[in-house]
């Protein structure tokens, strides 16, 4: 019991220290209610800041509920998804916090960036 508690509290301080590293801040779209609430507690265990706006020089990742956020021409739909494109922060699909809590790391955004027109 002592060993798993032990690695579970090492599995958190990794994440932090990543994220303090890395600097990370995500901030939702498309997502209300309990999912905004899933999308925070995902960040948290991975040691992540979230802020449910989208801020200037703060936010580095907004995380989409769907691509359905994005016209077929990859216009976006959302204010957030202008603005994230406009101050040069990383838009992602919200696999990218599910799969990276299933994996128990922060992933590299490569595999989830969803591309925006401009």
């Amino acid at each position: 019991m002592v060993y798993c508690h032990s690695r579970h509290i090492l599995y958190h301080l990794e994440n932090i220290y990543r994220s303090l590293v890395l600097n990370i801040n995500v901030a939702p779209a498309g997502l209300y209610g309990n999912a905004r609430k899933e999308i925070r507690r995902m960040a948290e265990l991975l040691g992540l800041d979230y802020s449910g706006a989208l801020v200037r020089n703060r936010s580095t990742h907004l995380v989409l509920a769907s691509t359905d956020l994005i016209f077929s021409e990859g216009n976006a739909k959302s204010q957030k998804i202008d603005r994230a494109r406009e101050w040069g922060i990383l838009i992602v699909a919200y696999a990218w916090l599910e799969d990276s809590v299933a994996r128990g790391r922060i992933l590299e955004v490569e595999n989830y960036l969803v591309q925006v027109s401009l």
